[in-house]
C-alpha cells in the first residue's frame, strides 16, 4: 500500500514539473518570438539607413551632373558662334573638331544625367517600401509585444504557483523516492522521470524488457522500481492516472 501512495505521489509531482516545464517553454517562446520581430525591426531601419543614403548620394551626382552639362552647353554654344567666323579651311577643320567634341562631351553630361535622375528615382521608391514594411513591423512588434508581456506575467504567476506547490509534494515524498524520481530526471530535469510500461512488458522510454518476477511486482504496485537500462521510474496504466494537460506537456 505505500509503494501504491508513493506512486501516486510520484506522478502528482510529474504533473507539477510537466506543466512547470510546459511554462518555461511558453516563456522562452515569447521572448524569442520578440527578439525576432525586434530584429526585423532593427534591420529595416538599417536598411532604411542604407537606402537613404543611397538617395542622397544620386540625387548629389543629379546636382554634379546638371552642372556639368550645364558647361558643356555653354561651351558648345561658344565654339558654335566661334565656327560662324572662320576664315579659311583649316580654321573652318578645326572648329568642326572642337564642335564634335564639344557635342559628344554635352551628350555624354546628359546621359550621366538621366542615369543619376533614375537613381534617385529608384531609391525613392525602394525607400518608400522599406518605409512601409519598417512601420508595420513596428507596429506588429509593439502590439505582440504588448500581448507577449501580458502572457509573460501570467505565465510567472502560474510558474511560481507551480514551484509552490511542487515543494509541498517533494516535501510528501522525502526520502529515496525522491531521490530515484530527481536521478531518473536526469541533467538539468529534461526529461521525464515516470514512464509507463508496455503491452509486452517493456519499458516504453527505452523499450528494454522488463524481467517477469519484478514486473509483477510492479504491475500490482507492490515495489518501486526503474528501468535497469535508461533508469526512469517504471509505472503502470501511467496515462490513465495523469491528466490531459500533463500528458500534453510530457508530448512537447
Amino acid at each position: 500500500m505505500e509503494a501504491r501512495r508513493t506512486i501516486d505521489d510520484l506522478v502528482g509531482l510529474q504533473e507539477i514539473d510537466l506543466e512547470i516545464r510546459s511554462i518555461e517553454s511558453r516563456l522562452h517562446g515569447g521572448a524569442a518570438e520578440v527578439a525576432s520581430l525586434r530584429e526585423k525591426v532593427g534591420e529595416l531601419e538599417a536598411r532604411h539607413e542604407r537606402v537613404a543614403a543611397e538617395l542622397k548620394k544620386a540625387e548629389a551626382s543629379v546636382r554634379e551632373f546638371d552642372r556639368l552639362a550645364e558647361s558643356a552647353l555653354v561651351t558648345l554654344k561658344r565654339l558654335e558662334k566661334r565656327s560662324a567666323a572662320v576664315a579659311n579651311m583649316q580654321q573652318h577643320f578645326a572648329a568642326r573638331s572642337e564642335l564634335n567634341a564639344a557635342r559628344k562631351n554635352l551628350r555624354k553630361a546628359e546621359d550621366r544625367q538621366l542615369d543619376a535622375m533614375q537613381e534617385v528615382e529608384t531609391a525613392r521608391a525602394t525607400l518608400a517600401v522599406v518605409d512601409a514594411a519598417r512601420n508595420a513591423a513596428s507596429e506588429t512588434r509593439d502590439s505582440r509585444g504588448a500581448e507577449v508581456e501580458e502572457m509573460r506575467l501570467d505565465l510567472e504567476s502560474k510558474l511560481e504557483a507551480c514551484g509552490s506547490n511542487r515543494k509541498s509534494q517533494a516535501a510528501r515524498l522525502g526520502g529515496a523516492a525522491l531521490q530515484m524520481y530527481e536521478a531518473a530526471r536526469g541533467a538539468g530535469g529534461q526529461r521525464p522521470a515516470l514512464t509507463e510500461l508496455g503491452a509486452d512488458g517493456e519499458c516504453l522510454s527505452c523499450f528494454t524488457a522488463i524481467p517477469r518476477l519484478l514486473l509483477a511486482k510492479i504491475v500490482t504496485r507492490d515495489q518501486l522500481a526503474t528501468c535497469e537500462a535508461c533508469g526512469t521510474v517504471l509505472v503502470p496504466n501511467l496515462r490513465e492516472r495523469m491528466s490531459g494537460e500533463a500528458v500534453a506537456a510530457r508530448r512537447a
